[in-house]
Order: C-alpha cells, then structure tokens, then sequence
C-alpha cells in the first residue's frame, strides 16, 4: 500500500486529485463510496514501475482500479512496469511510445486494454494476456517490433484493428475459443508470424477486417476447427492469407 496521506483531516470527494508522499504519482479519487481511484499522471522518473493494488486517503485504503488515458505516455524512462491485482482498465495510450518498456505484468483482474495502450512499446519482448481480458483496443501493440510472445486467455472475444500491427517478431499466436471479431490489419506486416492457432468457430467474413492477415509469413501454418475449415479458408484468404 502506499503512503497517500496529504489529505487527512479533510473531505474527499469524487473528481479530487491525490498526490502520492512517495512516489509523487497522481491518482484521482473515483468514487468515495466504492473507495476507488485511477492512476492518473506518472510521478518520479523511475525506470521500474509498480501500480499500486490500493493507495491511502484520508486513512483510508482506496483501490486503484484504472490506469488513465496518457498516464506514462512518452516516458523513456520507464522499462518495467507491474500493474496491481485491483486494475480493471488499462486506458487509451497509457503505455504509449515507452520506448524502453520491455516488461509489463498485467494485473490479473483486468478485462480491458484500450486503444493504442501498448502503441510503440518497441522494446517489449512478451506479453502474457491475464483470463479477464475481453477486448484487446485497436492499435494496442501497434509496432511493437520486439514482441515475440502473446499469450491469449479464453474470455477474449476481440481483437481490434491494427492490435498487432507490424509485430514483426512475433513468431506464433493461438486465438482462444471465444473471439468473436478480429479487426481489419490486426495482424498486418507480421512477416514472421509463421503459427496461427485458431480455436474459435464463432469467426464471419464480417467479422474479421480487412487485411487482417496480410503480409504475414508466406508459408504459414494455419490450424482450423475442422467443422469451419472450408468457410475459413475462404475467410483466411480473403483477408490476405496466401497459404491455408
């Protein structure tokens, strides 16, 4: 827990901003009675980030259940970060050109990474998904050029555009049974992406974008439910596949 107590002997409403003694992170009080805040703007230069599970106010322990929009966007200090068990919602850009980030522990009650969360993070190596996870945002690991290992829980169910855009060393990739949409360049410009696992069978033309296969490796292998394998490969070909 850290220390955030330069708000005793006061009232705290929704909306206010705390600033952490130690660390002088800012977080934003959320909501009094649920006693949650969000992480708002990054505090000391730090190479090694921890998102605190909760933080104090007023005496009181508060969770911290959101990273914000921009919190550590354009930080090149920053090149671990672990993200505390009670965080729901890692926001738009939070993590966005930390261009020395290369290792990142999700908290395992997440269920959302948001658009362009992870957008440029060009020296993060693997990313392990935690089983809450429903939507991965567009753009999330845009050129994310050294991410060579994704690990997808079964609760996704969506896989937005260009979410691993010119993930070039990526090598393989299974998409659990419960996605429902992978959007258009998802995983575009993956020229090594030379293992696709797909266990769901909930996939349409609609709904995979366009170009969502393009430029990956040429030969790839392509595992199929067996009971779809002629409408995906139909599908697969259609979104820039050249070998199913």
């Amino acid at each position: 827990t850290d220390d955030t107590d330069d708000t005793a002997g006061t009232t705290v409403e929704a909306g206010d901003s705390i600033v952490d003694n130690t660390t002088n992170a800012t977080f934003r009080v959320t909501s009094t009675k649920s006693k949650t805040v969000e992480y708002t703007v990054a505090g000391n230069k730090s190479s090694v980030v921890v998102v605190p599970q909760t933080v104090t106010v007023n005496g009181e322990a508060y969770k911290v259940t959101s990273i914000a929009s921009n919190a550590f966007k354009n930080d090149k200090t920053i090149t671990s970060v672990t993200i505390g068990s009670n965080v729901k919602t890692i926001g738009d850009s939070a993590f966005k050109n930390c261009t020395k980030l290369s290792k990142v522990v999700i908290g395992k009650n997440v269920t959302k990474i948001s658009a362009n969360a992870f957008y440029g993070c060009k020296k993060l190596t693997t990313v392990s998904i935690p089983s809450k996870v429903t939507t991965i945002g567009t753009k999330a690991f845009y050129n994310c050029t050294s991410l060579k290992s994704v690990v997808m829980q079964s609760k996704l169910t969506t896989i937005g555009a260009s979410a691993f855009y010119k993930c070039t060393k990526l090598t393989s990739i299974t998409i659990p049974a419960n996605v429902k949409s992978i959007g258009s360049k998802a995983f575009y410009g993956c020229k090594n992406l030379k293992k696709i696992t797909i266990k769901t069978t909930k996939l349409t033309s609609k709904k995979v974008g366009s170009s969502a296969f393009k430029g990956i490796y040429s030969k790839a292998t392509i595992k199929i439910p067996s009971k779809k394998a002629a409408s995906y490969k139909k599908i697969l070909k259609s979104k820039g596949v050249k070998s199913t």
